[in-house]
C-alpha cells in the first residue's frame, strides 16, 4: 500500500484539465506515465513513459490533455480513456503512478491506486478548455 501525503493528496485534487477538445465519453478515466510515484522526471523519461502507455491504448478510445495546477507550474500530459475504472487503476499501478481520476456523468472521483477515493464535484467544474 502506497502513502500518499496530505498536501500531495491536496494538489492532487485541486488539479485542474487543460484540453483543446471536448471529451464526449460518459465515463472514463484520466491517466498519465509521467513522474512515477509523483518524483518529477526528466522530459525525456516522461515522454518515453507515456509513448509506452499509448501503445497500451492501442485500440481505444481516448483525448490528450494536461493536468497541472491553476498557474500551469506544473503540468502532465495525460489521457481522458473510456475504459473502465479497474482498467484505469490497473494501468496507474502499471505505469507507478499513485491515483488516477474517474468521470461519470461530468462526476469527478479522484482515486488512490489503492482505491481512496475522493469526489471532487462537476467535471465541467475543473476543465479549462483555452
Amino acid at each position: 500500500m502506497i502513502k500518499i501525503s496530505t498536501s500531495l493528496w491536496q494538489a492532487y485534487s485541486e488539479t485542474i484539465f487543460y484540453l483543446n477538445v471536448p471529451i464526449y465519453y460518459t465515463k472514463y478515466v484520466i491517466v498519465t506515465a509521467c513522474n512515477p510515484f509523483s518524483i518529477r522526471g526528466s522530459e525525456h523519461d516522461n515522454r518515453n513513459r507515456n509513448t509506452k502507455l499509448l501503445k497500451r491504448l492501442e485500440g481505444e478510445n481516448f483525448v490528450s490533455l494536461f493536468a497541472g495546477d491553476r498557474k500551469k507550474q506544473w503540468l502532465e500530459e495525460s489521457f481522458a480513456v473510456e475504459i473502465s475504472l479497474q482498467k484505469g487503476l490497473n494501468l496507474a499501478r502499471d505505469f507507478e503512478q499513485n491515483a488516477i481520476y474517474y468521470v461519470e456523468n461530468d462526476e469527478l472521483w479522484l482515486l488512490s491506486v489503492d482505491e481512496n477515493r475522493e469526489y471532487l464535484g462537476k467535471m465541467s467544474q475543473k476543465l479549462d478548455k483555452g
